[in-house]
């Protein structure tokens, strides 16, 4: 007969007798070796809200020693109709402690998920990926174990997409799924379900994912935290894939509209990446029912307009596609500096799509309507010329001399291009004479003067016109005072263009004598400021370079010592004393500490509420060149890219990075788009030539073992 005591006492009660529950759990509950295990599982639930306070006590004591043999029906029963059963399956799932690894586990997935349960969502998220990447599905058995039991319904989910391949399940891969997944009642357990049965009846396999796709798209309406809109577009991404290869092009097209139903109010962003993806799918038929849609955002925004005829384009319909680029022109009507801004990025995104005949249309309409050459003129101006030369289109170049000639007289830009045509035609007196000229515009000595000769001066550094940058660079080092942060910018910019170019004891020079002009003017020649002492780093670390070429390694390390003297933190200088061979344990040591204080240090940045993308680079430049945690490194560099993502720097860490985790074909070709954006960089291309020999290398070891 049940106890007269409060829900308080019950508790009290539970805690004082588990001890001695245990052991009358073990005599009491006892079931004849022949009864079911799932049937008494459920008889257990059952007992959870017997009338009898030592049955309930009972049951859940043998319930809590199962473990997560009964972890599936606990967790149904979290909403059993019966309040107390679900009261005491709450108690007993919350108590229920995770032991994400196991004793077979391969070491890689022992690391990502010993200390998975500490971790915030965007971490998991990642360990999740890294888990899926592992080669020989190492990581699958892991995932299989955050689908089932992962208490968050949203990341079980995301779990679960990870093991979904667009080509289906082979046997192997299937009988695994079924082995660690078998009778789990999560949604998530049910999509791999269905997935796992794909090999064997694909036909039923493929409606039974359809009406789970349909259950997860209605939740997201109706209860959005148990989803999201990534969760129901990647499960119909894989649908639309099982979907094509099965023949089955109608039903992938109606799988496809239900894509348009979910899409953010007014959200640009979310739209460009759904046109994107189903141009790849040639999808023509949902594509030309987004501009009705969604007519606002097509009507108001220039990208929108031009994916659309990108598409027409790809759907081989040149006429369609004109049209609709001269539709998107006439957006952002007007000539103010912020709608010939727009114009301009626009002709940005067009150019670094291939989509080059409407990239220049847009640059000239910001150049035809910007007759004082302001900020976007000069800009369009400076784009256009560079890919002219890029194409080699020289009587572009002469054409656009004379179209602007009064409008653009004193254009620098327009008369180096020239310089450039002239050199590229074998007139190479002429091309030093339009140089000449060049240099002399703009001759006085303001901020906006001398920022433009700056700017000129790394224009014709990515075209590879080193002479004349360097005169450039130059010409800013002899104006006004030493200290004038254009004139040490100046400075800089050659020294580290020579370090770039290999002329690495010129860039040392250089850097020295700026230096001590800087300290003569400051008055801190016996006082070095944190900015002196960071740039005297820089210049030892450009003589170690030196030093390393020439084969002398104890004048190398010697320099390195130095820069690390003066700047303990200095990412190249820790890099190359990391790489330096037959140093001992010692000096291993004192360098594994200066880089993990370093890395401390960008974590401790990358902490603060900043939208600065150097802290995710630098950390993740040191990491992928020394050591640490590459997954980390591989955030970081996105991270970076994703702040500043015109940067062929940060393209170069990235490959760097991708290189350190043995992607060497992703290195490869990351490194390919660094080298694109800056083709001229000597540096670059230089590591790009060690990336293609590696992944060549890797490539042919792999083809050598798959054939014996």
């Amino acid at each position: 007969m049940d106890l007269p005591v409060s829900q308080l006492q019950r508790w009290i009660l539970s805690i004082l007798a588990t001890g001695a529950l245990l052991a009358l759990a073990g005599r009491s509950m006892a079931q004849p070796p022949s009864v079911d295990p799932q049937q008494r599982i459920a008889r257990l639930i059952e007992q959870l809200g017997d009338e009898d306070y030592f049955a309930r006590e009972g049951a859940q004591a043998t319930l809590a020693e199962m473990g997560f043999e009964v972890y599936d029906a606990v967790k149904v029963a979290t909403t059993h109709a019966d309040l107390e059963i679900a009261a005491r399956a709450k108690f007993l799932l919350n108590r229920m402690a995770v032991h994400w690894t196991d004793a077979d586990d391969p070491a890689e997935v022992v690391k990502l998920l010993s200390d998975y349960q500490q971790q915030d969502m965007p971490t998991k998220l990642t360990r999740m990926s890294s888990l899926a990447a592992l080669p020989d599905r190492k990581g699958h058995v892991g995932l299989c174990r955050l689908v089932r039991f992962e208490r968050s319904a949203v990341l079980s989910k995301h779990a679960a997409l990870l093991l979904l391949s667009d080509q289906g399940p082979d046997a192997e891969s299937a009988a695994l799924l079924a082995k660690h997944l078998s009778g789990s009642p999560r949604t998530a357990a049910r999509w791999i379900a269905a997935y796992a049965r794909l090999g064997k009846d694909r036909e039923a396999a493929l409606a039974d994912f359809t009406k789970l796709v349909d259950a997860e798209h209605e939740l997201l309406r109706e209860e959005p935290t148990q989803s999201s809109r990534q969760l129901v577009t990647e499960l119909i991404h894989k649908e639309v894939a099982w979907l094509k290869a099965a023949g089955e092009n109608e039903r992938a097209i109606v799988a496809m509209r239900r894509l348009l139903s979910i899409q953010p109010p007014r959200n640009v962003k979310a739209l460009v990446e759904l046109i994107d993806w189903l141009i790849e799918q040639e999808a023509w038929p949902v594509i030309e029912e987004m501009p009705q849609e969604f007519e606002d955002e097509f009507s108001l925004d220039p990208k929108l307009a031009y994916r659309l005829a990108e598409a027409y384009l790809k759907h081989d319909l040149p006429e369609a596609a004109d049209r609709a680029a001269q539709r998107a022109i006439r957006h952002n009507p007007g000539t103010s500096p912020a709608r010939l801004s727009a114009h301009f990025q626009t002709a940005e995104e067009l150019r670094k799509r291939g989509l080059w005949s409407w990239a220049e249309r847009e640059y000239l309409h910001v150049i035809e309507n910007d007759p004082q050459a302001e900020a976007s003129g000069s800009a369009a101006m400076a784009r256009l010329l560079d890919e002219y030369v890029h194409r080699k289109a020289w009587a572009k170049v002469d054409e656009m001399a004379d179209r602007f000639a009064a409008q653009f007289p004193d254009s620098p830009i327009l008369q180096y291009t020239r310089a450039q045509a002239a050199v590229e035609k074998g007139q190479s007196e002429q091309a030093e004479e339009i140089a000449k000229k060049a240099l002399e515009l703009n001759a006085g000595t303001n901020t906006d003067q001398m920022s433009e000769h700056l700017s000129i001066a790394t224009m014709l550094r990515q075209r590879g016109l080193f002479d004349w940058a360097r005169q450039e660079y130059e010409h800013v080092a002899k104006q006004g005072k030493a200290t004038n942060s254009l004139i040490v910018a100046a400075r800089y910019g050659l020294s580290e263009m020579l370090h770039d170019q290999g002329q690495d004891l010129e860039a040392a020079q250089v850097r020295q004598k700026t230096i001590e002009v800087i300290e003569e003017a400051s008055g801190t020649t016996d006082s070095p400021t944190p900015f002196t002492l960071s740039s005297r780093s820089r210049m030892n670390y450009f003589r170690a370079c030196h030093y390393r070429d020439q084969g002398d390694r104890a004048k190398q390390r010697e320099y390195l010592d130095k820069a690390l003297d003066m700047d303990p933190a200095d990412t190249d200088a820790l890099i190359a004393c990391f790489q330096l061979e037959d140093q001992s344990d010692e000096y291993r040591a004192k360098i594994r500490s200066l880089v993990a204080k370093a890395a401390a240090v960008y974590r401790r940045q990358m902490a603060q509420p900043t939208t600065s993308s150097t802290p995710y680079n630098q950390f993740a430049w040191l990491v992928a060149n020394t050591e640490g945690d590459l997954d980390e490194a591989l955030r970081c560099s996105k991270k970076a890219i994703e702040l500043s993502p015109d940067s062929s720097g940060f393209l170069d860490t990235l490959a760097h990075v991708y290189f350190a985790r043995t992607e060497y074909e992703m290195a490869y070709q990351t490194q390919v788009k660094a080298v694109a954006m800056e083709p001229k960089s000597g540096l670059m291309n230089r590591q790009l030539e060690v990336f293609r020999k590696k992944w060549e290398a890797s490539k042919k070891e792999s083809e050598e073992n798959a054939s014996e």
